[in-house]
Formats: C-alpha cells, sequence, structure tokens
C-alpha cells in the first residue's frame, strides 16, 4: 500500500487504483489485508470511493466479521464518504446478523435524517429475519408497510414468510401464504417448496408430503438435494 501510495505521489495516478486495490483484495477474501488497506489509505490523506467502501463492508458482514464492519462503518462516516442506500442495507444485514432487529428502527432513522430511504431489499431483509426469530406478526406487519411505499412484496418475500411459518409449525398458514403468492401471479420455486416439504416429513404428515411434492412436479419445478433428503429422512 506503501509503495503505491508512493508512485502516486510521485506520477500522479489515478484515485481509482486504491478502489481497484480494496475490491482486489475484498474478492481474495483476503479482508484483512483490505481492512490495513483502507486504514493505511485514510492515514494518507486518501479516501477510497463509496463504491469500494461498501465493497469491503459487504465482505466483512458475508464472514461475519460485524464487529470490523461497524469499525470501518463508523470510520467512513467520519472521513465524510457519503454512504447511500447500498451502505444502509449492508448494515441493515449486519444488525439482523448480531441479532439486533430491535436497533434497526434507530438506524432507519438516522440515514433517513441523511435523506437515504429503505427499498425493498431493506425491507425483504428484516423480514427474513423476523421470519427466522419467529416473530411472525411482525412479519407480516412488515410486508404491508412495504407494499404501502409502494414496494410490492416479491418471490423473496413471500419465501421468506413460507420459511419461517413452516419452521414454527404454521405449515396451515404457510399453504395459505403460498396459495396468495400464486394468485398474485408470482411462481413458487424449490426455495418455496422445501420448507412445506421439511415441516410435513418433520410432523410425519407423508401424504401431505407426497401431495406437496407432486405439486412441486406439476408446477415445473425442479426439486434439488434438500427436497430429497427431506423426503428420505
Amino acid at each position: 500500500v506503501d509503495s503505491l501510495v508512493s508512485r502516486y505521489e510521485d506520477f500522479g495516478s489515478d484515485l481509482r487504483v486504491f478502489d481497484l486495490l480494496i475490491r482486489t483484495y475484498v474478492q481474495a477474501r483476503k479482508l484483512r489485508e483490505a481492512v490495513e488497506a483502507f486504514h493505511v489509505l485514510k492515514s494518507r490523506g486518501f479516501c477510497v470511493s463509496i463504491n469500494a467502501c461498501n465493497s469491503l463492508l459487504g465482505g466483512l458482514v458475508k464472514i461475519e466479521w460485524i464487529d470490523w464492519a461497524w469499525e470501518v462503518y463508523h470510520e467512513i462516516v467520519r472521513c465524510g464518504i457519503q454512504v447511500n442506500v447500498y451502505t444502509l442495507n449492508i448494515m441493515v444485514n449486519a444488525m439482523c446478523k448480531q441479532g439486533k432487529i430491535d436497533a434497526v428502527k434507530g438506524f432507519l432513522s438516522e440515514m433517513e435524517e441523511k435523506g437515504i430511504f429503505s427499498d425493498s431489499v431493506t425491507y425483504n431483509t428484516l423480514i427474513n429475519a423476523y421470519s427466522r426469530e419467529g416473530k411472525l406478526e411482525e412479519a407480516f406487519g412488515l410486508m404491508n408497510v412495504m407494499s404501502a411505499k409502494g414496494f410490492k412484496p416479491c418471490l423473496l418475500t413471500y419465501n421468506c414468510i413460507v420459511n419461517g411459518l413452516c419452521k414454527n409449525g404454521k405449515y396451515g398458514k404457510a399453504t395459505q401464504v403460498l396459495d396468495e403468492m400464486v394468485k398474485i401471479g408470482l411462481s413458487p420455486d424449490t426455495a418455496t417448496y422445501n420448507p412445506l416439504l421439511a415441516e410435513c416429513c418433520r410432523s410425519g404428515n407423508l401424504s401431505e408430503a407426497e401431495s406437496v411434492f407432486s405439486e412441486m412436479l406439476h408446477r415445473g419445478v425442479i426439486p434439488d438435494l434438500v427436497s430429497y433428503s427431506s423426503l428420505i429422512a
């Protein structure tokens, strides 16, 4: 990094070379080196673009180095780099992975003060987190808010809800959600049916599992290893 900075200062290279450095480290899964490079560049008075910063944040959150992600995020803010909705979504995902969903509201308020607002990715991330934790009323409520804000729930939204319902033993409600998504024109996929299969098999309702499997095939949905594993188990 020091060599690169020296060459820049000597020859006036393009600042984008620093972005490329951070992105290359992230793509190579060398996150420690990426964070170190970020700090060295900052100490030498160079701030990389928000796109490179988001790449670094996303890489850290992906491998669940959440504390480092927050450290880098706060440095980004202190540097005066303008964050964007991609930054927002990465950090919301980080909070969900930490199990700090209740703190998301405050974070979103802070971002709104900066003129950055939630989008469909934000809502889907939160719906998935609420569903995983069994907070299904909150998940359904957020889906309604999402619609009211003009963001149409998509296949991913419904799959998160179906998965959460099945994992919490609410198979009947999950099939109702499946019917609803088909009615509005969405096409269920393997990720929709696998939780239904798993719940049928877990509860010992093999005839229903066979019915779900047949419906999958009828709709042209190709079962995967998870589908067959549920049936074999």
